[in-house]
């Protein structure tokens, strides 16, 4: 168990039995919700609707005030990526997996049109409420003639992702994407011509003024300037590093281009790291910036016709400019940055904390009050990433820090160990240490205390775990003798000052008796897997999560470890044991799992999210808390059925139908397919390639309400990312999915 939380929850153990397994969570961070926007449109100032990943739709009616949380929307997490209206009140949205959905109540509801599209459709333009055209993956582009209810692909004589479409009028029109794609039909499509961009960058939008003037932007501040058409293109400086996600002009002087600082992370998938807004006044031959985020980065920027403007982006943020673009104010509320550790004194007062950022409430999390920024004399500390937050009362805490800087011809790691003994105000240095990485942090009482740390061997330079103790409640420690393991563990958990566990890499489980001065490992039949955290109800019974779902148990102290089956293929990064029976565990994909039988059952929480959860913690046995990234903070106070992550509003997600993550994931040479039917009804599961293309079908035919599993061996197929899709009825759930060989 972490810290001194056995003060709070084992007076309370014996309520478990009354409470249901299915809670109510209600977001606190970030509001309306914490879904990435792809898109947004703006009716006029008071009104406008906003799409993004995971299903996600919201709308206000009142400027942003209040918020309608259409999540997910018609009843499919599938990514929308475009929203557009012809007028007031028709309009489309478009998504992966040839997602097409119609309003015609000015997006008060929406219809699925299925279709022959298999694409990911990524932007879509309607000229009048018949008349439009989608594209998307694989230089798709189709247009349909009847409002959406039928399409025909066009020829677009690439196979480049398409990402933006603009038409001037039904014949004249424009597509831009990947590879400094430019394309221009002035048949209404029939046929496309090729123009040279003179970049290879990838252009993300287009935005025409007149049929002459338009502009084009994308990746490495990319924009582009047409005054003829689109017959030739200029490059124009931005003056500034970000990727341009949109571009958007109110008349031939006046422009705004929003964007985000992009990376590719270790599996090749574009981050956004921040971003910002830049604005023109002179038709584009200067740009400033007028409003900058490090926390979000912007995917779309809108105007309504008296000026009013939104942007959306990453974490469900949201900004609004009502004086035509010249400030921006943020509309989203919450927490900021990714949240990494989250800690409560009691129900009421408790702290969360991402890299650079702390919060407190004093009130459950009705209010998160950002503190001021733990500051070191070290011009490092930017690169800080806190790790583990603890406190022993309301005044005094812990915080450790570290950082890993790798380049090909430098290596540098340290860790910091902060704290508190004003609630969190200010911060002073307990612990500097270089060449050592702390991954976890443990108080047992205000005095004795535990970290795990990963240690550089200065003689081999190989990187080895090491415990650390402190005796005077954190203001000095002592690296232990010995290692614990020769691997990188990230998870710690004492259950007294002589008993405690460890885990990580390896598939092991480490034991020490002694307070952390010997450690012995437990093979838990897993190997090459990587447990996230290990948590201990007592002595005797613990649990351990990592990847594809994984929980392992033990009911003897660690020495013989239970694989339990979770029901799920969704990395959890987190866990906590309430007691010996109600254990609660979260992850990737708005996960939240429980137990309240040891783990012999557990359920999912249907959040209707898709946010990344990174630490869970239970002050009471009834009443918790998880955050993750993007600033997600979701509190329970011990519902009794449904779940919402909402702010405050009914979701749109029918009951009972879901198609988990498959496990495993990536998988060779088998997988399962796990899906729940809220009533019997026909279902056809299929796999596509990323061409699009049917590959293989697991399953067809009528099932019966209820869980059903599936096998798939992926004979024949190659390596890869593939999509798994399972449509039941006129609803649709889609997975991504890995073949590794």
């Amino acid at each position: 168990m972490k810290s001194a939380r056995f003060k709070f929850i084992l007076g309370l153990a014996f309520c478990a039995a009354s409470l249901s397994r299915a809670a109510v969570w209600e977001r606190q961070s970030p509001i309306p919700l914490g879904n990435e926007l792809n898109d947004v449109h703006v009716f006029d100032p008071d009104r406008l609707i906003a799409v993004g990943n995971g299903g996600a739709c919201v709308r206000s009616a009142d400027g942003g005030e209040t918020w309608d949380n259409l999540t997910p929307l018609a009843g499919s997490d599938n990514d929308l990526n475009s929203i557009y209206f012809a007028d007031d009140s028709t309009g489309w949205i478009v998504g992966e997996i040839g997602t097409v959905l119609r309003t015609g109540d000015a997006g008060a509801t929406w219809t699925d049109l299925p279709n022959a599209i298999e694409d990911d459709l990524d932007d879509v333009f309607f000229v009048n409420p018949d008349t439009g055209w989608a594209v998307g993956r694989w230089g798709g582009i189709y247009r349909s003639g009847n409002g959406g209810e039928d399409w025909t692909p066009q020829s677009s004589g690439t196979v480049r992702r398409l990402r933006s479409v603009f038409f001037v009028n039904p014949d004249t029109g424009w597509a831009v994407g990947h590879g400094g794609t430019l394309l221009k039909t002035e048949n209404g499509g029939s046929s496309w011509t090729a123009r040279n961009a003179g970049t290879a960058a990838n252009l993300w939008s287009g935005h025409f003024v007149n049929p002459d003037l338009g502009w084009a932007a994308g990746e490495d501040s990319t924009l582009l300037r047409t005054t003829d058409g689109g017959l030739g293109w200029q490059a124009v400086d931005a003056g500034t590093g970000i990727d341009f996600a949109s571009v958007r002009f109110l008349n031939p002087d006046t422009g705004f281009a929003a964007g985000f600082n992009g990376s590719l992370d270790e599996y090749g998938f574009l981050r956004k790291l921040g971003g910002g807004v830049i604005a023109t006044t002179d038709g584009g031959a200067t740009w400033a910036p007028v409003h900058a985020s490090a926390a979000a980065g912007l995917n779309a920027i809108s105007f309504s016709g008296s000026g009013t403007g939104w942007s959306v982006g990453t974490a469900g943020c949201l900004l609004e400019t009502a004086d035509a673009g010249a400030t921006w104010m943020p509309r989203t509320r919450g927490a900021f940055g990714d949240l990494s550790s989250v800690f409560f004194i009691d129900p009421d007062r408790g702290w969360a904390v991402a890299s650079g950022a702390l919060y407190r409430t004093t009130d459950g999390g009705g209010e998160w009050t950002a503190n001021p920024a733990p500051v070191l004399d070290d011009p490092r500390l930017a690169n800080f990433a806190f790790t583990s937050l603890q406190f022993t009362d309301p005044d005094t805490g812990l915080l450790t820090g570290s950082y890993v800087i790798q380049s090909q011809a430098a290596f540098e790691m340290a860790s910091v160990v902060l704290r508190t003994t004003d609630g969190g105000n200010t911060w002073s240095t307990a612990r500097r240490q270089e060449f050592e990485y702390i991954l976890d942090l443990q108080m047992l009482d205000a005095d004795t205390g535990f970290g795990l740390a990963a240690v550089v061997d200065l003689m081999t330079g190989s990187i080895q775990s090491k415990c650390l103790s402190t005796t005077d409640g954190g203001r000095s420690w002592t690296v232990l003798p010995g290692r614990v393991a020769a691997s990188v563990l990230y998870s710690l958990d004492f259950t007294d000052s002589k008993t405690g566990w460890a885990a990580g890499e390896s598939g092991m489980i480490y034991r020490t008796l002694d307070g952390g001065l010997t450690w012995k490992g437990f093979r838990t039949g897993l190997s090459n897997v990587f447990f996230q955290e290990v948590d201990f109800a007592d002595s005797r019974r613990g649990w351990a999560a990592g990847a594809n779902g994984l929980i392992v148990a033990t009911e003897n102290g660690g020495e013989k470890w239970t694989r339990l089956d979770t029901g799920t293929g969704e990395v959890l990064t987190a866990l906590f044991a309430v007691d010996g029976k109600t254990v609660w565990a979260a992850g990737t994909g708005g996960t939240i799992l429980n137990t309240l039988d040891g783990g012999a059952t557990w359920e999912r929480q249907d959040t209707g999210c898709d946010d990344t959860f990174l630490d869970v913690f239970f002050p009471t046995v009834a009443t918790g808390f998880v955050v993750g990234q993007g600033g997600s903070i979701l509190r329970t106070a011990g519902g009794t059925t449904g779940v919402s992550c909402t702010d405050r509003a009914a979701s749109a997600a029918p009951s009972g139908f879901r198609l988990e993550a498959n496990y495993p994931n990536p998988f060779n040479p088998e997988t399962t397919f796990r899906f729940t039917l809220p009533e019997a009804g026909w279902i056809t599961l299929r796999i596509f390639d990323l061409l699009g293309r049917e590959v293989a079908v697991p399953a067809s035919g009528r099932y019966g309400a209820g869980e059903h599993r599936v096998r798939f061996r992926p004979d024949g197929l190659a390596s890869g990312v593939y999509f798994c899709r399972l449509q039941y009825g006129g609803l649709i759930r889609t997975r991504k999915i890995v073949i590794q060989k």
